[in-house]
């Protein structure tokens, strides 16, 4: 009996100290990861700050070559002889001529608040402000307005050919570069609104609990998206000072919150140094920590309850044993357990272990990924697009001649350079489209329409796709449609997408644009025919849909093809595709947006006889039916 109770005993010792031990091992386990969660998120809010400093430092390099393109106009060369000989009469005329070369040049840039042309006295020959209303008349050279005491113009006309001043002045940021005629004839200077400047920050956040700061290295706040002056930001100021080429730090408290995580980095602007800075509430860390506490509380309990089975297990083991020989059995028994569970737990814990760095791995994968895919985007929308409206805009602008005449030739190639640019930047926004819906950043601007007037103006814009071609565009639209809650643009874009496809793919016969009420019956009668396919099922059941096909006597498709023509950046492998070209986006991006509307789309196709493209979308049923 003594026996039982010493047995009793040990086994009570044993669960104690595996469960201290245990909990040892989490608590210092739960210290590791807060370590770790704060040096991560402290990173990655850095390189957030990065990203930042490098797009303003990117705006100011896109404003010197501005500056360095209009100093260069066949007209302010030509303005520069004019005021050379005096001649007004020519001065007014190319004075006309590079306002007509600056205007359209602002519109296209709303960076820019301003630009002139001062002569090499500092007077201001022309000066184009947005939205200022042009004086013309004649130019009166002893009352203009005069820069020579201007410090920026001062320091600009002192510049070497090919230089640029920048200089920050109260809410201005002034770009300016002299200008060379065989000698210095003066300078082109634009103005810079700040809180266009400002416009890049001001809606990074890094969390709820986030806002982004501007400073000098001198510790002048420029801008806080919070609106909170200097004074309120002593710690922040107090980091910059210690840190002018930026880092991370913790702040104990700033403006009425305690335990404050910053980040900061530098960028050069003119003569100053700023600082893009970010900072965070240490809640942050503290959300996501928690969601790691749930399964490590979870797994704690596991582990707990399978220590006092077991030691529940073994004191009824030796409890119900009687004999000497039989306890003698049952405690080898009850130790051999003890060393399996022992093993297992062992096991357990290295799996465990694995298991965690697998998922740590995966984790940092994803995160690599989200952030190579962001400054892809990132880089492609500054980079590509801001180059291709400059290439645009100063197309149409030599197209209408005002930079003098041009040849048909040089007509015919700037031409192709319009349409080529306007075809690129087609195909970025696209691509743009389609990483917000796979983000959920996309909205839906929804509104009650009519798809019938909506079909009717894309077919009367498809028209012009088989004008060259023995094509019949044709349109069978239902009569009293109801009317249906949707994003007109969205729709429209689809149903031009599918058309131009079927223009693209249809060399002789027809393509029918057919446009009906349906119910879900009529719907999977057509979606149960062995040549067609649908990307994604959305099991819609019992509603009243509006059921969109075209239908074309085109090249058509094979079977196992079909899924190619709903994937991004696929295109069904065959001569006539690859002839006439695309992103092959226009299906993927087509079936997206009909998923955001809650319908369907698929395609019904043989291959060398055509192919009909539907999609469905719901009716909502609280809206009135248009009469």
């Amino acid at each position: 009996m003594i026996k039982r109770y010493i047995y009793a005993g040990i086994a009570a010792v044993a669960a104690s100290a595996l469960l201290y031990f245990f909990i040892s091992v989490f608590s210092d386990l739960q210290k590791t990861i807060e370590g770790h969660a704060k040096e991560e998120f402290n990173s990655e809010q850095h390189l957030l700050t990065k990203r930042v400093a490098s797009q303003i430092e990117d705006t100011f390099n896109d404003a010197r070559w501005s500056v360095l393109f209009l100093k260069q106009p066949f007209a302010l060369m030509k303005l520069i002889d004019a005021l050379s000989l005096g001649d007004k009469k020519e001065i007014v005329y190319w004075r006309d001529g590079l306002e007509k070369v600056y205007e359209p040049f602002l519109n296209v840039h709303p960076l820019y608040s301003y630009m002139l042309f001062a002569d090499n006295s500092g007077k201001v020959i022309v000066k184009v402000k947005r939205g200022s209303i042009k004086d013309g008349g004649a130019v009166d050279l002893g009352n203009l307005e005069n820069l020579s005491d201007d410090p920026v113009f001062m320091e600009t006309i002192k510049l070497d050919i090919g230089q640029v001043y920048i200089s920050r002045h109260s809410s201005i940021i002034k770009v300016g570069t002299p200008v060379y005629r065989e000698h210095k004839s003066g300078a082109v200077i634009t103005g810079i609104d700040m809180d266009n400047v400002f416009s890049i920050i001001s809606p990074v956040r890094y969390g709820e609990s986030s806002h982004a700061m501007l400073f000098t290295d001198k510790g002048e706040q420029l801008f806080c998206s919070w609106g909170l002056t200097r004074e309120q930001h002593k710690g922040e100021i107090e980091f910059i000072l210690k840190n002018p080429s930026g880092g991370y730090t913790e702040i104990p408290e700033s403006h009425g919150v305690k335990n404050i995580l910053v980040a900061g980095t530098s960028l050069k602007v003119g003569e100053e140094r700023w600082l893009a800075v970010i900072e965070s509430s240490e809640e942050e860390i503290i959300k996501r920590i928690r969601e790691l506490d749930k399964y490590r509380q979870r797994l704690l309990i596991i582990l707990v309850v399978t220590i006092i089975g077991a030691a529940a297990y073994f004191h009824k083991i030796r409890s119900d044993r009687l004999t000497a020989e039989v306890r003698v059995e049952e405690a080898e028994k009850t130790s051999k357990g003890l060393e399996i569970i022992n093993k297992e737990l062992a096991d357990s814990k290295k799996e465990l272990e694995i298991l965690n760095k697998e998922l740590n791995l995966a984790n940092e994968r994803l995160k690599s990924i989200d952030k190579l895919k962001s400054e892809f985007l990132a880089t492609m929308s500054h980079e590509l697009r801001t180059p291709l409206n400059s290439i645009i805009g100063f197309s149409k602008v030599i197209l209408k001649g005002i930079d003098g005449p041009i040849t048909e030739i040089q007509r015919t190639d700037l031409t192709a350079i319009h349409q080529s640019g306007q075809h690129l930047l087609a195909i970025i926004n696209d691509i743009l489209d389609l990483s917000k819906i796979e983000s959920g950043k996309i909205e839906l601007l929804k509104e009650m329409v009519d798809i019938g007037e909506i079909a009717e103006g894309a077919i009367s814009t498809a028209s012009a796709l088989v004008r060259d071609k023995p094509v019949k565009l044709t349109a069978d639209i239902e009569e009293n449609l109801p009317l249906v809650y949707v994003d007109k643009t969205r729709i429209r874009q689809l149903i031009l997408n599918i058309l131009s496809n079927a223009a693209k793919f249809t060399d002789r016969g027809e393509i029918t644009l057919t446009i009906r009420k349906v119910r879900y019956d009529d719907i999977k009668s057509i979606e149960n025919n062995p040549d067609s396919y649908c990307p994604r099922r959305t099991h819609i059941r019992d509603r009243n849909f509006i059921l969109v096909s075209v239908r074309d006597t085109g090249i058509g498709i094979k079977k196992e093809d079909m899924p190619k023509v709903f994937e991004e950046f696929r295109q069904i492998d065959s001569s006539f595709a690859r002839i006439e070209g695309g992103t092959g986006l226009g299906m993927a991006i087509s079936s997206r947006f009909v998923e955001l509307h809650g319908g369907e789309m698929w395609v019904e196709s043989q291959f060398g006889k055509g192919s009909n493209f539907y999609f469905v979308i719901p009716i909502e049923r609280r809206r009135k039916v248009r009469g």
